[in-house]
């Protein structure tokens, strides 16, 4: 797929984002941008939980950390509101790593779409307690660009894990190249759960570098 063809649909994603926040009574920005979409998020009255993304302000730009930041999810991080994390670290070059551990339902829409796009050096993500991925579209091209991602973690997936949509992980591995191997772990009890899901077995990623490794201890 070309860039122009990408950035398309990542531009259409970002506007039916803010459709969506508008949908819930959220306060639009001027500049309806991916810098201005969390505060946006949390203009919904009753949304947002601060989950700790840390963004320094600079010039009223947001700006994440430069270079070998590893990133911890809040332990009260446990449940996502739609839209929560769609594009948070979005062109986070300093980002290595991503301990989203503390996460268990990832039950509404979006909740990770993009989420780690253009962090083109994060290498590990792991989501060692997430048991449920109710929601559509939550891990919805989350990892686009980035082209150092070796591992990703799911400890805790069952067979029940993902009710009753199958395009969780739509897209997820698109666009991260071939310059190195991505590994996707699950419990070793899943690997049919997970052949039922859309885009299976690469998520969008390239033949021959997105690798399904079912090794983990089982969870049923």
């Amino acid at each position: 797929m070309s860039v122009a063809t990408e950035i398309s649909k990542l531009q259409t994603n970002l506007m039916d984002a803010y459709s969506s926040i508008e949908s819930k009574g959220g306060t639009l920005p001027e500049n309806q941008n991916f810098d201005n979409l969390s505060t946006s998020i949390n203009s919904i009255s009753g949304g947002g939980e601060d989950i700790g993304v840390p963004r320094e302000i600079v010039n009223n730009t947001y700006q994440m950390p430069s270079s070998n930041f590893n990133y911890v999810l809040p332990s009260g991080a446990k449940n996502l509101g739609a839209y929560a994390l769609f594009s948070a670290f979005y062109g986070c070059t300093g980002i290595v790593s991503a301990n989203m551990d503390s996460l268990e339902t990832c039950n509404t829409t979006s909740a990770m779409q993009s989420c780690f796009l253009l962090c083109s050096n994060l290498v590990t993500v792991s989501f060692g307690s997430l048991s449920q991925i109710f929601g559509s579209n939550a891990l919805n091209s989350a990892f686009v660009y980035a082209t150092k991602l070796e591992n990703i973690y799911f400890n805790s997936l069952t067979t029940s894990s993902f009710g009753s949509y199958k395009n969780q992980f739509s897209n997820m591995m698109q666009s991260t190249g071939s310059n190195v191997i991505h590994t996707i772990h699950f419990p070793s009890n899943l690997e049919s759960t997970i052949q039922t899901l859309t885009g299976y077995p690469l998520f969008g990623g390239t033949n021959g570098k997105v690798v399904l490794s079912f090794d983990l201890p089982a969870t049923e």
